[in-house]
C-alpha cells in the first residue's frame, strides 16, 4: 500500500499515511455518546486490527473458517497484514463457492486454524478488533479458537456495520459492498478475506471522521 501525505491528497479526498479516502458528503454530525466514545482524541495513535473471515456457511458451531484476512493500522499507518487460506476439514459447499470462490481443492493443502490461530492472536495483541456485522465474525472465531484450545479474545471489538449507521443514517443498505461503492473505498477482490478486511479498514477511517471527538 503506497504512502501519501496530506499536502499530496488530491482535491476531495482525505490521506491518512497509506489510504487516500473520499471526503465523506456532507451531513449532519451525529451526536450519540455511545459511538463518540468508540473513538478518543488519540484515534489515529490507536492500535485496530481489521479482521474479515470466509467460511463453509452461516453458522459457527457448525460451519469452519476456510480464509482469514486480517490488517492492523497502528500509529497512523498499516503495520502488518495476515492472509492466509484454512483447511476447514469439511466440505464447501457449491452455494457457498459461488459467492467468494474458494474451493475444496484450493484448501487440501492449507493450514488448520489450529496451526495459526496463535499467530493471528499475536497480531491482534492490543489492539481494537473490527469486523463489519462483527457478530458474525467474532462468533467464527471464537469457536475456531476453543477448537484449537485456545482462549477467546478479550480485545475490544467495533462493528463497522453499527458505526456506518451511526455516522451516516438513513441509508438504503449497510452492507459493506455498498457502503465502499458509496464512499469510494477499493474493495479489491469482494468476498475475499484481505481484501474485505482491508475495505473494513477504510470504511472504520470514515466512520472515525465523523464520530470521533472535535479536535482530535
Amino acid at each position: 500500500m503506497s504512502s501519501r501525505s496530506d499536502s499530496e491528497a488530491p482535491a476531495g479526498k482525505i490521506a491518512m499515511d497509506g489510504l487516500v479516502l473520499p471526503t465523506p458528503p456532507p451531513v449532519k454530525r451525529p451526536t450519540s455518546p455511545s459511538y463518540a466514545a468508540a473513538f478518543g482524541h488519540d484515534w489515529r495513535r490507536d492500535s485496530w486490527l481489521a479482521l474479515d473471515f470466509e467460511t463453509t456457511g452461516l453458522d459457527p458451531h457448525r460451519e469452519r473458517v476456510v480464509e482469514i484476512g486480517a490488517l492492523r493500522w497502528s500509529d497512523g499507518q498499516e503495520t502488518a497484514t495476515f492472509s492466509s487460506l484454512v483447511k476447514p476439514g469439511i466440505h464447501i459447499p457449491s452455494v457457498v463457492v459461488a459467492i467468494h470462490g474458494i474451493r475444496d481443492k484450493d484448501v487440501s493443502s492449507s493450514p488448520r486454524f489450529l496451526d495459526i490461530g496463535a499467530v493471528l492472536m499475536a497480531m491482534a495483541e492490543g489492539a481494537t478488533i473490527v469486523a463489519h456485522n462483527a457478530p458474525f465474525d467474532l462468533a467464527f472465531l471464537r469457536m475456531e479458537l476453543a477448537k484449537a484450545g485456545l482462549p477467546s479474545p478479550e480485545n475490544r471489538v467495533l462493528d463497522t456495520r453499527l458505526l456506518a449507521k451511526a455516522a451516516w443514517p438513513g441509508l438504503s443498505s449497510y452492507r459493506l459492498v455498498d457502503l465502499a461503492a458509496r464512499f469510494g473505498i477499493d474493495t479489491g477482490r469482494s468476498h475475499r478475506a484481505l481484501d474485505d478486511a482491508r475495505a473494513c479498514l477504510g470504511l472504520l477511517l470514515l466512520c472515525a471522521q465523523r464520530l470521533a471527538p472535535r479536535g482530535s
